[in-house]
């Protein structure tokens, strides 16, 4: 499953997916480390104990993600295709679609 991430710095969008608060969302290299810990408080939100354990990928790039198990981020420069991309609400938005997507 993928999960929309978008940015804002006031409002918080009507958009399906997770929102992360931040400074400036021009730059959104500069937003990559406030994602941390959004995925951190996912992966609890979703991966309750005695579950089956969900595998997450921050995808970032085209070209770069960081997978996140065993509660460590591992780099990669190869970033997951296919699988469903639902919002926080999990209605299917799209079908297998590339894992990173800009407006």
């Amino acid at each position: 499953m993928q999960f929309p991430i978008h940015f804002y710095t006031t409002e918080i969008p009507d958009l399906p997916g997770l929102r992360v608060c931040v400074a400036d969302t021009e730059h959104e290299k500069n937003n990559f480390s406030s994602l941390f810990g959004v995925v951190q408080r996912f992966n609890a939100q979703i991966n309750p104990v005695d579950k089956t354990i969900f595998k997450l990928c921050l995808v970032l790039t085209p070209r770069l993600a960081y997978f996140f198990e065993d509660r460590c981020f591992t780099l990669s420069e190869d970033i997951p295709f296919g699988g469903s991309l639902i919002n926080s609400e999990y209605k299917v938005l799209a079908l297998n679609s590339a894992h990173f997507l800009t407006d």
